[in-house]
């Protein structure tokens, strides 16, 4: 067999694993945690389910910038991949200023709403603030009728979005 390692929040078939002379450690998994993977083949196959994509992944770049950070993710920000995304955002919570830019997030559910939510209150115990940079009508819908735009300011490009965490910061 052979030992492959499963990014973050990629969901696998353990039974199809199993089936194939596979072991995946700690018994049942539905999505991987940093864990190893017994496979006979080549690659451990993904659970998928008609229509789903076969691997899910999301990128996320932090760029420190002058009086904020920049949390730019990339990919879809759903229950697959959001563990990654708060992870990201718990470690940015100390800064004073987070602007997350969500122009190249395609599709986000309410458990990528979630952790971003989440992430403002962390920043805000820390006395911080967050902005979010969006130009995805779809996404911008979202938060207009979720009324995330009422608890930070959301604008369509990084740098109008900037702006606004300038103007919070007065």
């Amino acid at each position: 067999p052979r030992t492959v390692e499963v990014p973050v929040g990629e969901p696998v078939d353990v039974a199809a694993v199993s089936l194939m002379g596979g072991s995946v450690p700690g018994g049942s998994v539905a999505v991987a945690a940093r864990r190893r993977l017994r496979c006979p083949q080549r690659t451990c196959p993904p659970r998928t389910s008609i229509g789903q994509e076969a691997t899910r992944m999301l990128e996320i770049t932090v760029e420190r910038h002058d009086g904020y950070v920049l949390c730019r993710p990339a990919g879809e920000l759903d229950a697959y991949t959001v563990a990654q995304f708060r992870e990201s955002l718990t470690d940015l919570s100390i800064e004073a200023f987070i602007l997350v830019d969500l122009s190249d997030v395609p599709f986000m559910d309410s458990a990528g709403l979630g952790a971003l939510i989440g992430g403002i209150r962390r920043a805000r115990e820390n006395d911080g603030d967050v902005a979010v940079a969006c130009n995805r009508p779809a996404l911008i819908r979202l938060l207009h009728t979720t009324g995330f735009d009422r608890i930070v300011p959301v604008r369509e490009t990084v740098e109008e979005a900037a702006l606004a965490l300038g103007e919070a910061g007065t």
